[in-house]
């Protein structure tokens, strides 16, 4: 048998944090700062491959390009998460692993 290693016992901890507001919320909060960082990495890509050309339809696409992968990003981290979770949740039932304690036989 063994026991949670540190990764684990923080990861459970600061993903019940997570997990107590709404998931709406998490999925604005974080949709919100993927598209921001999106945003930056498509303004300097543009920069660098051409000149950057002010035109209200490219700012636009800038935009929702960004948006989308954020809400994909956001996603994919989440359901990630969710399914470490339940696995550490799922060994800790079972008996293999118990937080910080050693279970007899």
């Amino acid at each position: 048998m063994t026991e949670l290693n540190k990764n684990d016992k923080r990861f459970l901890r600061e993903w019940q944090i997570q997990t107590e507001g709404s998931r709406t919320g998490f999925f604005i909060l974080y949709t919100i700062v993927w598209g921001i960082i999106f945003s930056f990495l498509q303004i300097a890509l543009n920069y660098f491959i051409s000149e950057f050309r002010s035109r209200t339809l490219a700012v636009v696409v800038f935009v929702l390009f960004s948006l989308f992968m954020g809400i994909i990003f956001t996603m994919i981290m989440y359901y990630r998460n969710q399914a470490r979770y339940f696995s550490i949740r799922l060994k800790e039932k079972e008996g293999e692993v118990v937080s910080g304690e050693k279970t007899a036989p």
